[in-house]
């Protein structure tokens, strides 16, 4: 359930962005899980930034899921790089919800999540998380005339 307050944040970040279409949306790729640390995150959003430039229509970033719950700092740390990388990017964060989906996407691939849901210690949720894409340009120092220019891009 959505606070007001919730609800009037979420609202004001649509109003900033012009709306709230176009976004593309972030999926995790069980294939591609090679790539789930990191270096992964920061070159996605990297790559998602570059396409942006080319696509002035896309208002920014959005996905939803599980491990950017504020929680998981505590019951899986080894994630917690996910949502620190979102936020220095400027992202904001969401509740989206707290299902039977979302307890078994996040005890998948962890033992320990589950025991601590079977003792009490956690409930997993998903959040939304939503980054404009002028926070995604300014992040990695990009505007559209570095791009056409020719000039070196480099990421963070």
């Amino acid at each position: 359930k959505q606070s007001i307050t919730t609800a009037i944040d979420y609202a004001s970040l649509f109003r900033r962005l012009g709306g709230n279409y176009p976004l593309f949306e972030l999926h995790y790729n069980p294939h591609r899980f090679r790539l789930f640390n990191p270096d992964g995150w920061n070159e996605v959003f990297y790559l998602t930034t570059l396409v942006m430039i080319e696509r002035p229509d896309i208002k920014g970033v959005f996905g939803a899921a599980w491990f950017y719950d504020p929680e998981i700092k505590k019951i899986s740390p080894e994630l917690s790089y996910i949502r620190e990388l979102i936020e220095r990017i400027g992202g904001e964060f969401f509740f989206f919800s707290s299902s039977e989906k979302d307890k078994k996407n996040a005890f998948a691939l962890s033992k320990a999540r589950k025991v601590a849901y079977e003792e009490g210690r956690y409930l997993p949720k998903s959040y939304m998380m939503i980054i404009p894409k002028g926070n995604l340009l300014k992040f990695y120092h990009l505007d559209e005339a570095q791009i056409t220019s020719g000039k070196t891009i480099t990421s963070n």
